[in-house]
């Protein structure tokens, strides 16, 4: 009963998405309540999905069997604050709506709880985040020293006149540069994820070329390819080590099991008489005798006509 009251849901969520979708700017007041209306039925769906596992499991069960039957409740809470935001939302703001889009969007996650897959796959992020956190740390550190670095060698020190020419006193800082902080952080952030570092090698190298080409390249070696390098090889090492744990209880299990399996054999014979035994050897004896003559049969040669 549960497992298709929970494919049911499942394709429930499935169509919630697909009519959450349809919600699109300047849409007009017809499709709004349309889709609002739309909305109750998945909710009181949800709601009597809920309902109906309470009194199956029992409502204490209910809440203390799984963390998941909790967040069930949560994201119901969440909705029916939506179905009342939905409902008054013609005197209120325009902007809820906004805010009514995000409450539904929580039905989503309702695809953790039906999905094994799904599940595995979130314990697996949420473990090998507690396993990187010293690593980001490291990698924040990287970050800012780089910043700092970046303010003293080219702070204020690269701006450019609409003639693309350098020029301290009536140009301008690029986008991104090392005036601040802020911006250095920013900037040093970029090359940790590689995006558009290049023209901003080019800018700062034609202040000191050298300064700007070993600046950057190194920033880029170590924060880009050694650093970010190092944290998928922490994620892969926890998959491998996932998966390897995964095949070793699968052995485990079975090996358990084929003991059980011989364990139960042995009894069995050990639970044999004395008179049992006896006639177990007489039948061996036959039937050992029976195939060697069987096979001495088999090798007889007929005489032939003539030999007669």
């Amino acid at each position: 009963m549960l497992k298709i009251i929970n494919i049911l849901v499942v394709l429930l969520v499935v169509a919630n998405i697909a009519v959450m979708c349809l919600d699109r700017l300047n849409i007009s007041d017809r499709e709004i309540e349309i889709l609002d209306y739309i909305d109750i039925v998945f909710f009181g769906c949800f709601v009597l999905e809920m309902a109906a596992k309470m009194y199956i499991q029992g409502a204490a069960n209910y809440f203390c069997k799984s963390v998941h039957n909790v967040f069930d409740v949560v994201v119901n809470v969440f909705g029916l604050v939506a179905v009342i935001l939905a409902q008054t939302s013609y005197w209120l703001n325009y902007e809820v709506r906004g805010v009514i889009v995000i409450l539904r969007c929580f039905r989503a996650f309702k695809l953790v709880d039906k999905w094994q897959t799904l599940q595995e796959t979130l314990t697996f992020i949420w473990i090998t985040l507690s396993d990187i956190f010293h690593f980001m740390i490291l990698l924040a550190l990287f970050v800012f020293i780089y910043a700092i670095i970046g303010m003293e060698l080219f702070g204020k020190r690269v701006k450019f006149n609409s003639a693309d020419k350098l020029d301290l006193e009536n140009g301008e800082s690029p986008q991104f540069n090392f005036d601040t902080l802020s911006q250095a952080l920013i900037l040093s952030y970029t090359m940790v994820i590689g995006e558009n570092w290049s023209s901003y090698l080019y800018s700062y190298s034609r202040r000191n070329y050298a300064i700007g080409v070993i600046y950057f390249y190194t920033g880029i070696y170590v924060m880009n390819v050694f650093l970010v390098n190092v944290f998928l090889a922490i994620i892969l090492e926890n998959f491998y080590t996932d998966e390897t744990k995964k095949e070793w209880e699968e052995q485990e299990r079975k090996d358990k099991l084929y003991e059980e399996k011989m364990k139960k054999i042995k009894n069995y014979k050990d639970s044999y008489s004395d008179r049992e035994r006896t006639l177990l050897t007489a039948l061996k004896v036959f039937k050992s005798v029976v195939t060697l003559n069987t096979v001495s049969y088999t090798h007889l040669t007929l005489p032939t006509n003539r030999e007669v």
